[in-house]
């Protein structure tokens, strides 16, 4: 008799993976059995550089606008293949 390894469940490591993407900021989009949509959303505090504008006669506005212009939100797919293993695609 030889021990194999303790097959765990799809949805159970789709559910441990998808933890750990949330312990650390993103949120669930969309969930099935073998695939969870993840987003981490970049925002920009607007009111604060709006008064680190002011108080720096505008020129903070320059990296206000960088920051406006570069943050976007990020989208991950987790699917958990018949293997076991995890696959991640950012898009």
């Amino acid at each position: 008799m030889s021990l194999q390894p303790q097959q765990y469940p799809i949805s159970h490591i789709l559910d441990t993976e998808v933890a750990r993407h949330v312990a650390v900021g993103w949120a669930v989009e969309s969930r099935s059995e073998t695939m969870a949509v993840v987003v981490s959303a970049a925002n920009t505090n607007h009111v604060l550089h709006l008064l680190l504008t002011l108080v720096s006669c505008g020129l903070w506005a320059v990296v206000w606008f960088f920051l406006a212009v570069t943050s976007r939100t990020k989208r991950l797919s987790l699917v958990v293949n018949p293997d076991g293993t995890v696959s991640r695609t950012q898009f």
